[in-house]
Parts: C-alpha cells; sequence; structure tokens
C-alpha cells in the first residue's frame, strides 16, 4: 500500500513560492528592512557594528536577487500550474476512499 504525496491547496498562485503569497510578500519586506538597518549600521557605526551592517545587506541582497530572479524565471518561461485532476482529495474515483477492483 502507497500513500499519495500531500497536494497542496489551490488558493497559492504562481509566482508566490511554496508558502503562498502571504508568505512571499513578508519574506520581501523582512529583506527590505535588513537592507536598511544594514545600511544604518554600515553608515552610522565603526569597526564590528559596520561588519554586522555589510552581512545584513549581503544577507538582504542574495534574498532579493533569488526571489527576482525566481519571479523572472516564472515569466520568463511563462510557467503555469497544472489544472488538478477531480480525483485527488475525494479518496478514488467512485469517491469513497477505495481504490476500484
Amino acid at each position: 500500500m502507497s500513500f499519495r504525496p500531500p497536494q497542496p491547496p489551490q488558493s497559492r498562485g504562481p509566482g508566490h513560492g511554496p508558502f503562498g503569497e502571504k508568505a512571499f510578500r513578508g519574506a520581501l519586506v523582512g529583506c527590505v528592512v535588513l537592507v536598511v538597518v544594514g545600511l544604518l549600521l554600515v553608515l552610522l557605526a565603526d569597526g564590528a557594528v559596520a561588519s554586522v551592517g555589510i552581512s545584513l545587506l549581503a544577507l538582504s541582497a542574495l534574498g532579493l536577487l533569488t526571489g527576482g530572479g525566481g519571479l523572472l524565471a516564472e515569466r520568463v518561461l511563462d510557467r503555469r500550474p497544472l489544472p488538478r485532476s477531480r480525483e485527488v482529495g475525494r479518496g478514488g474515483p467512485d469517491g469513497d476512499g477505495r481504490r476500484p477492483l
């Protein structure tokens, strides 16, 4: 007996990663906040604190480039999610959760 892999809910659209639009926007806002904090640390601090700011800038730039690159790749490749079959989630073709004999 084998189990089907879990299927994501249909509410997620393309362009937002596996966690949905809300999480994608939260990650983008987090990256922008890291850019601002990193710039403040680099401009207003000396020594070790400035190096922390540079690290924050590098991490946030990596996150923004990765997210933006993924969105760009989806648009260039014109990726669309495949429609789900009617049988997924009902348990079987008869709707009773059993496989046909």
